[in-house]
């Protein structure tokens, strides 16, 4: 009675927290999509045309050795190509010696006068003939052991036999791709990046990838692509991965380039906020 009545407060309509932006060490990463593939993909075949498969020894997914046997092919007609080689060189060595022999008579005939210097001159063309004979039988026969030897084809370094084209029994002939080997096992990922992000990454960056199995793969970036497409503005990263666990090859990959820490000033996520769509 007689007093001032009171007014209550304003209820606030935006309660704001305030905060201090602080400085801390933030990862800083590249998020980029590629594709698993061969280091380098070795395609073999044989160096013999019109010849039959005897048996293959590897299976896709074989683990094989540099030199290791892969496939056999029939070698009863090579055979017999390298038997008469044999042949033919003792054939020759036998005719080198009787017209050496000849040479070697007529030579002490004519110093006696009993033959003409024409008659000794064909002696001795004889001898030179037959030494080219056995030259040429010689090279025949190594001829036919090189192409002997071409009957096995050899794994020509470790690594995985990735495809198989070939089967015991098809007759193959040379350029043929019968088998492919991934050189050593190993693998790479191959991701294209934009020319901005392209001049930020070098060779030693480390690479996590994710595999559609989950897996967290690590990799190390192993070249760097020295120019871009004219069209895309993209260049090409090639990272090696040691252990690539479940990743094979023409697989698709999501990953992170990890470029390393760098200071930063922070606020938390929750001081953005969006409107119409801009922060």
């Amino acid at each position: 009675c007689g007093g001032a009545p009171e007014v209550p407060a304003p209820t606030p309509s935006l309660v704001v927290t305030t905060v201090s932006p602080v400085s801390q060490q933030m990862e800083r990463t590249i998020a980029v999509s590629g594709s698993v593939a061969a280091w380098q993909e070795m395609y073999l075949g044989v160096e013999l045309t019109g010849i039959r498969v005897a048996e293959v020894l590897v299976e896709v997914g074989d683990t094989v050795r540099a030199g290791q046997p892969l496939l056999r092919l029939d070698t009863r007609t090579l055979e017999v190509q390298a038997r008469q080689a044999d042949a033919s060189v003792a054939q020759a060595r036998a005719s080198l010696e009787l017209a050496r022999a000849n040479s070697d008579r007529g030579a002490t005939l004519v110093r006696e006068g009993l033959i003409s210097s024409s008659n000794a001159d064909e002696l001795r063309a004889t001898l030179t003939s037959a030494e080219a004979q056995l030259a040429t039988a010689e090279a025949d026969r190594e001829a036919a052991r090189l192409r002997l030897g071409f009957a096995t084809l050899r794994a020509p370094d470790d690594g995985v036999i990735s495809a198989r084209s070939v089967q015991p029994g098809q007759i193959v002939s040379s350029g043929t791709d019968l088998l492919r080997l991934i050189r050593e096992g190993r693998l790479e990922w191959r991701a294209e990046l934009t020319e901005a992000d392209l001049t930020r990454v070098k060779a030693g960056t480390p690479v996590e990838l994710t595999s559609p199995g989950g897996q967290r793969i690590r990799g190390l970036v192993r070249a760097v692509s020295p120019s871009v497409d004219p069209e895309t503005r993209t260049g090409m990263l090639y990272a090696d991965l040691p252990e690539p666990g479940d990743l094979r090859s023409g697989m698709f990959a999501q990953g992170q380039i990890l470029l390393g820490t760098s200071l930063a000033t922070v606020l938390p996520r929750e001081s953005v906020i969006f409107r119409d769509g801009y922060p």
